[in-house]
């Protein structure tokens, strides 16, 4: 595996891991303005 694949496997990682993060962040906030 390439230095360039491996970064973007990472990235795209990091990526899945910052929606699931907003996803939770989203549903806090519904949660505390209920």
């Amino acid at each position: 595996m390439t230095f360039f694949e491996n970064f973007q496997k990472k990235f795209y990682k990091n990526l899945d891991f910052s929606k699931k993060v907003m996803k939770n962040e989203k549903s806090a906030n519904l949660g505390f303005s209920l």
